[in-house]
């Protein structure tokens, strides 16, 4: 975040916040791989090398990060075949790297990691402490705000608060049984992580989709009007992006609440 000069001949930005992100770690301590559509090499154990490089470039930047930013699937599903134990070394081994950051860690959660564990184990655990520590949070959901600077507000989403991942232990929850409603009408094949026969926006049927209920989106609505009357930029950030040509997601309605918004300065997935 930074101010542009105003006289033309100064080349030099003043800046007033850098922080950094990282998103789709997707760390698994087991061999090399392939990706589900058999067309991409998957490196598991290398994914931690890959961090502990951007840590380093975050550490070592001319201009200190005040925070980092973690866009979801940090560790990969992969490890769930190995039992809860290998997630949760796996999810440890990635959060003992982004802590030598010594900055404060802001996490949105993806697919994978609702692969691997529950979302209550995710509320209990990695927001639980943003939520202690910030009054506008909304603990125990998934979603939450924070002012990042006097004139810079974080807003991070859940997109998969409908969605058929993370409600292993909340069967009856009506959020978990509204998207098995809405995947079975719209995707007929088996394994409805399939999307065999599927085209354009249909193709966001998929099991390993999800979306944002009412209730959020009226929190969201809730949140750029009151930065607006503050007179703060606004940041969203989310792990399924909404603004993908073919709108792959459930979350077309976010990018409706937020069309007109001029304060928004940017949508990060």
């Amino acid at each position: 975040m930074a101010e542009k000069p105003t006289n033309q001949n100064v080349s030099t930005w003043r800046v007033h916040l850098t922080f950094g992100i990282v998103t789709d770690i997707q760390y698994a301590d087991c061999k090399d791989g392939m990706d589900y559509t058999y067309t991409r090499r998957r490196y598991y154990r290398n994914a931690l090398n890959q961090v502990k490089a951007a840590i380093l470039c975050m550490s070592s930047n001319s201009h200190p990060v005040r925070f980092l930013l973690q866009l979801g699937d940090i560790i990969d599903r992969k490890s769930s075949t190995q039992g809860a134990e290998s997630c949760r070394k796996a999810l440890n081994s990635v959060l003992n790297v982004l802590s030598s950051l010594h900055r404060p860690v802001y996490h949105v959660i993806g697919n994978h990691d609702l692969q691997c564990f529950p979302r209550t184990f995710y509320v209990d655990s990695l927001l639980k402490n943003i939520s202690s520590n910030m009054p506008s949070a909304t603990f125990p959901h998934l979603h939450y705000t924070f002012l990042a600077h006097e004139k810079l507000r974080v807003v991070a989403l859940d997109t998969f608060e409908i969605s058929v991942l993370g409600y292993g232990d909340q069967l009856d929850n009506v959020s978990y049984k509204l998207a098995q409603e809405m995947i079975r009408a719209h995707n007929p094949n088996v394994d409805t992580s399939d999307i065999t026969g599927l085209e354009g926006v249909n193709r966001r049927w998929a099991s390993y989709n999800g979306g944002v209920s009412r209730d959020q989106l009226q929190w969201l609505a809730q949140v750029l009007e009151k930065a607006k009357w503050n007179e703060e930029n606004i940041i969203i950030i989310t792990h399924v992006s909404n603004l993908t040509a073919h709108v792959s997601n459930l979350t077309a309605h976010v990018s409706n609440l937020t069309a007109h918004v001029s304060n928004l300065t940017a949508h990060v997935s």
